[in-house]
């Protein structure tokens, strides 16, 4: 995959201020959008506010898994280079010009997959905290700031997985929430 001018601009624009405190802040937010922390706390927000519902539960997990599909079937089929390999590709004699104190990943980097589950929970949880959709879309998009500024996505992969987190995780929640033929014929009979 090659990458544009502008997807290595941004990538400079955000890796390239480096800080070991900013390193653990960023090392933080990219683990709470793993998948297991991201249910967690989606359950536990839950819990707290309207209880735990089986059909919520469901649809989370379902829109998760879903597009979690259809991320590692574009990373199969992409196969993009992380920005350490990208870089040490096209400049070699500047290795470690990228600032990754943490992961050295092998897997392909287009789209971020942890993007996609920040995504996804983000809107999942805006159907049901409306009020709390800046909360929810702020952390979000601070996951996919710590994927580039920790060295292991480009701008456009974590643009392309909080997109695809999004758009599935959107269509998942509003197929789910349509009325049963019992209720619209309820609806109708009245």
């Amino acid at each position: 995959m090659t990458r544009t001018a502008l997807d290595e601009k941004l990538f400079w624009l955000i890796n390239g201020h480096a800080s070991a405190p900013m390193d653990y802040v960023m090392a933080v937010l990219t683990f709470s959008a793993s998948t297991i922390p991201a249910v967690l706390i989606a359950l536990l927000v839950m819990f707290l506010y309207k209880g735990l519902r089986a059909k919520q539960i469901f649809m989370l997990v379902f829109a998760l898994a879903f597009s979690a599909v259809v991320i590692h079937s574009m990373k199969s089929f992409y196969g993009a280079d992380r920005p350490l390999a990208y870089f040490a590709k096209k400049f070699p004699s500047q290795e470690g010009m990228v600032h990754a104190p943490f992961e050295r990943h092998r897997a392909s980097s287009f789209p971020s997959g942890h993007t996609q589950t920040a995504f996804s929970v983000a809107v999942f949880m805006v159907f049901i905290f409306r009020r709390h959709a800046v909360a929810w879309f702020s952390w979000a998009l601070l996951v996919a700031v710590s994927r580039v500024y920790l060295g292991v996505h480009f701008p456009f992969d974590v643009l392309v997985g909080g997109l695809t987190g999004a758009i599935v995780t959107f269509v998942t929640v509003k197929i789910a929430t349509l009325p049963s033929k019992d209720e619209i014929r309820a609806d109708n009979s009245v």
